[in-house]
């Protein structure tokens, strides 16, 4: 779809009653979504961006009259975090259409992917370079050590990037490489994608805590010394864990 440019704001006072966050988008992480969003030029990254960020739940309370099953949720990404906004503030920022929305839900397949244009069909060119894409940001990503929950195991499979690092710290580097190797970026919509699909989340959580796995996660290092200590560490971790889970079952 063709670039558009920032539309009028949301200026309802009925937003943070509605536990909206119109309010903390500033003027300029409004127009760096829009950029992200028309960055790449390609229609299936738009709409991949589309689906991700536009969802729907099932009406509870219907108007008397009213055929409307389903209410739409629209969030976008503030302060690293996804927050709910209003469908006005959703539409203006990225410049769409909810009649663009409802084509890119239509679209999206069993795997949440929206499947390519067939129209004419692509080049095999292009579907090379969008692979390639994908790719360069899967290497990006997966150079950040990683740590596994820890005491929090059994209530989270996550693992953890240092929490030193953001969504856009990493984009930056990602870009400032590829732009070094002379190669295009991917979008940003489609990184934000391809990170939320590795289950990835950054180190927060204080009884996460643990000084082992934090140094294999900041530093990783790869003397034999540290590597032995690690593994008796990570073989303790998996000890307890099983030993709580044959107390619960026991009942004890």
């Amino acid at each position: 779809m063709p670039k558009k440019s920032v539309g009028v704001r949301c200026k309802s006072s009925r937003c943070r009653d509605r536990e909206f966050y119109c309010h903390e988008l500033t003027e300029q992480d409004r127009i760096e979504i829009n950029v992200g969003f028309f960055r790449s030029g390609q229609l299936s990254d738009q709409r991949n961006f589309l689906a991700s960020y536009v969802d729907s739940k099932e009406t509870t309370k219907k108007k008397e009259g009213s055929r409307k099953n389903k209410t739409m949720i629209y969030t976008l990404l503030i302060h690293e975090q996804r927050k709910q906004v209003c469908r006005h503030m959703f539409l203006s920022t990225l410049g769409v259409t909810e009649r663009q929305i409802r084509t890119a839900f239509k679209k999206r397949q069993r795997d949440g992917q929206i499947a390519m244009e067939g129209r004419g069909g692509r080049r095999e060119a292009e579907k090379v370079e969008d692979e390639e894409k994908r790719q360069s940001i899967l290497d990006h990503i997966n150079k950040f050590p990683r740590m596994e929950s820890h005491y929090c195991r059994a209530n989270t499979k996550n693992e953890f990037l240092a929490p030193e690092l953001n969504l856009t710290t990493m984009y930056n580097m990602y870009v400032s490489e590829m732009t070094a190797d002379k190669k295009k970026p991917a979008s940003r919509s489609l990184y934000n994608n391809i990170f939320k699909s590795l289950g990835l989340n950054f180190f927060a959580l204080q009884k996460d805590a643990c000084g082992i796995c934090l140094r294999k996660m900041k530093e990783n290092p790869t003397d034999e010394s540290f590597l032995t200590m690690y593994q008796k560490h990570m073989d303790e971790k998996s000890e307890s864990e099983a030993s709580k889970g044959r107390s619960k079952k026991d009942g004890i």
